[in-house]
């Protein structure tokens, strides 16, 4: 598949089979969403990825302000075998680069992490929202900090596609 195929035919894919993804995948994934470009290379990105039985780490940081939401929130996390959580570290470099392009570059590589899921056969779907400003989801993100501008970007759910 060539880009311009890629950028017309990705599409978000909501479901997947319940089969695991292989951590080589997973790593080709991450390597290509880490080539977006970005201003002095400071790679603003970062990326905890989600599997197995660490995806209830995320439902349970997602369910603190409500437990009510536990049930709700684990059964989410469940509908993908993989979800790369995205964070953007704005404002961390010596170079003086404006927070907006730090948050764009991070949304860049998850641009590129969709189209190389896409080329790679496997089905995604970038998630974001309220959640990604709860302290307890920010805090799954080593060093996170808010007053550094540092932002969760996206959840990118992972798997292999059910439908086309």
């Amino acid at each position: 598949m060539n880009l311009l195929q890629a950028i017309q035919t990705r599409r978000s894919v909501s479901k997947v089979a319940d089969k695991p993804v292989d951590r080589n995948l997973i790593q080709q994934l991450l390597d290509y969403a880490a080539m977006a470009p970005n201003h002095k290379n400071t790679a603003p990105w970062r990326f905890r990825v989600f599997s197995a039985d660490e995806r209830f780490a995320l439902a349970t940081a997602c369910a603190t302000g409500d437990p009510d939401k536990t049930d709700f929130w684990r059964e989410k996390v469940q509908r993908a075998p993989v979800i790369i959580g995205v964070a953007s570290f704005a404002g961390r470099s010596k170079a003086d680069i404006p927070v907006w392009e730090e948050h764009a570059a991070t949304a860049a590589a998850c641009q590129n992490m969709l189209l190389a899921a896409h080329a790679l056969g496997l089905g995604a779907i970038w998630r974001s929202g309220k959640i990604t400003e709860e302290a307890e989801v920010q805090n799954l993100f080593n060093g996170f900090d808010a007053s550094k501008s540092d932002q969760v970007m996206a959840f990118i759910y992972i798997g292999w596609p059910l439908e086309n």
